[in-house]
């Protein structure tokens, strides 16, 4: 989750930045010699520094966990150890294939 955020976001903040500093361009061989690894490193700093935030913003939300939090429920749901006893035989019907919607 905080991958597909950060990428967004990145992607969105890198199309807004070349935009503003396109009047740079005639410069850009110039400017790569002089600051092009200070630049990746502080890109790759930036970028890491967002993924850490959107990373414990869900922690903090308990969303990071959501994936394996469903996978328990439906295993438990499908064991029978929760849930309705119509949504297991359905469960237990779409299983051995006799399920038609």
């Amino acid at each position: 989750m905080s991958f597909g955020l950060s990428f967004a976001t990145l992607f969105t903040t890198g199309w807004y930045v070349m935009g503003e500093i396109s009047f740079l361009r005639p410069y850009s061989t110039f400017a790569w010699e002089l600051y092009g690894v200070r630049s990746l490193f502080i890109a790759t700093a930036f970028s890491v520094g967002v993924m850490w935030v959107f990373y414990t913003i869900a922690h903090a939300l308990s969303l990071s966990d959501v994936g394996s939090r469903i996978d328990v429920l439906d295993r438990a749901i499908r064991d029978g150890r929760i849930g309705d006893s119509e949504l297991q035989d359905a469960l237990q019907r779409e299983e051995s294939g006799e399920y038609h919607s």
